[in-house]
């Protein structure tokens, strides 16, 4: 088999990262990798090669007409959008949900209790129609929690960093503050912080920044560091090995892209902030966080705040965004969920530990959020976490 992918990229090593994965447990497969920026540009041809079968970054020029060019199974990976000719002609291709990945970072950021939102990203060719993609999604889930959202994509992808740098600092500067901000990927978010600290922003008080492709290197090495959003890749790469194993036995699959969830958000430093004006909404948003799995309600809230139950719901929905039961839910909801992924504790002490009054009511309730019950998400969580190991 032969992997064609760009070894500058994060994204793409994540996903070879998940064919590697794949590899080991199906012994028998051997490896040629081209690799390299210039690799994805100007793929060799490959005539003579003893390959069954390739797995390539979409952006590999040609793609769409791989299996004709080749004379092989091609499984392309990255990101897909509805509106793309190449995306549309594709075969076979194994996506980041583009669309989800904006989402969960506004959500993020919500929850965080920003009532100001920005979006970063790149402009310019149409090899970042990916980062339009992830600003649309943003943007429109902020339209839906009626929180005011700027978006600006300069297209300085190649720009001198001086130029881009420049205009970075002009847009922050005319945002207001405090700003929940995403930006189109970990580098963007570390020139994001790079331009605050040039205008002596502090982050995350006046600007929180989420990134995304959780790069160890860039996130754990900015300071602060950056919290970011996982595309999957690791899982991207070992579904795309999956379906070229299945194409290289005969076996029939639909043609067009499979997209896959991100995987969460990593929390760093740069997002670690309860952003409400409102100090006593503030006050009761920590509280919640701090003790909705030990039951409390919202009862309890008030009398530790020494307000009304009434005035409270009322300031905490208009200062959040959300009302107080909303909170407590998805508090206990991601206690449940962390529990069930990285523990083997059982479904009975996750339900009590996670604040659910029994297991029946936490499945109820994970069922209505999540889609599916505790139990099979626990075993979705096994497998993935099985096929990284």
């Amino acid at each position: 088999m032969i992997l064609i992918y760009d070894a500058s990229q994060p994204f793409d090593i994540k996903v070879i990262q998940g064919v590697a994965d794949f590899v080991r447990t199906h012994p028998g497969w051997r490896l040629f990798f081209h690799e390299g920026a210039d690799a994805v540009r100007q793929p060799p041809h490959f005539e003579g090669w003893p390959a069954d079968g390739v797995i390539c970054s979409c952006r590999v020029a040609g793609i769409a007409t791989g299996n004709r060019d080749w004379g092989v199974p091609v499984v392309a990976f990255g990101g897909t959008w509805s509106d793309n000719a190449a995306c549309d002609a594709c075969l076979h291709c194994v996506a980041a949900d583009q669309i989800a990945v904006g989402r969960l970072g506004a959500e993020h950021l919500l929850q965080r209790g920003f009532r100001q939102l920005a979006f970063c990203g790149y402009g310019g060719n149409g090899e970042h129609v990916w980062s339009a993609k992830r600003a649309e999604a943003f943007t429109r889930r902020a339209t839906e929690a009626a929180v005011p959202c700027e978006t600006f994509s300069p297209d300085g992808a190649s720009a001198p960093w001086p130029t881009l740098h420049q205009k970075l600092a002009e847009w922050l500067g005319t945002l207001p503050r405090p700003v929940g901000l995403m930006a189109a990927n970990d580098r963007r978010a570390r020139q994001i912080i790079e331009a605050c600290h040039h205008l002596g922003l502090s982050v995350p008080e006046d600007v929180a920044v989420l990134g995304v492709d959780d790069d160890p290197v860039i996130c754990e090495l900015c300071q602060p560091t950056i919290s970011s959003i996982d595309q999957s890749g690791r899982r991207i790469g070992r579904d795309a090995a999956e379906l070229l194993s299945a194409l290289m036995r005969g076996e029939p699959n639909g043609r067009g892209p499979r997209v896959v969830q991100p995987g969460g958000i990593s929390e760093r430093r740069s997002t670690d902030i309860i952003a409400v004006q409102d100090k006593l909404a503030a006050a009761a948003l920590a509280l919640v966080r701090s003790r909705a799995c030990e039951g409390i309600k919202i009862a309890d809230v008030a009398d530790a705040l020494a307000i009304s139950r009434s005035t409270l719901q009322t300031r905490f929905k208009h200062a959040v965004g959300r009302t107080i039961h909303d909170e407590m839910r998805r508090v206990r909801i991601d206690t449940a969920r962390r529990l069930l992924s990285d523990t083997d504790t059982p479904i009975k002490q996750v339900a009590d530990q996670s604040g659910f009054r029994t297991v029946q009511h936490l499945t109820a309730v994970f069922r209505q959020v999540m889609g599916i019950t505790p139990a099979r998400y626990r075993e979705e969580a096994r497998l993935l976490r099985g096929s990284i190991q």
